[in-house]
This record gives structure tokens, C-alpha cells and sequence, in this order.
């Protein structure tokens, strides 16, 4: 995920697990210079969500 200016802003990764594929996101700490879990979804749609509420 990026802004407009091009700056990245997280990442959706797709895994399998026994119930079917899931969506995790992860959102970047720039002054941590880290990835943090947001969530995990049921749908990619429902991950992309999580970006565009913050």
C-alpha cells in the first residue's frame, strides 16, 4: 500500500491456514522502521479497509 506521493504505508499479505486463505495487513512504523499486524481477514477487500480508515 502507498500514498499518492508514493510513500508506503503497509502491506497485505495472502496465507493459507485449515479454513481457507486469509489476508493479513501489516502497517509500516517509519521512525520504528518496522511492520506491525493490523488484523487478519477474511476477504482482501476487508484488509484494504484497514488502510483507508487511518
Amino acid at each position: 500500500m502507498t500514498r499518492p506521493a508514493g510513500d508506503v504505508v503497509g502491506y497485505i499479505e495472502r496465507f493459507s491456514e485449515s479454513r481457507g486463505i486469509r489476508y493479513r495487513a501489516k502497517r509500516l512504523i517509519v521512525r520504528q522502521q518496522r511492520f506491525v499486524p493490523v488484523g487478519e481477514f477474511w476477504s482482501m477487500h476487508d484488509a484494504l479497509q484497514c488502510f483507508r480508515m487511518n
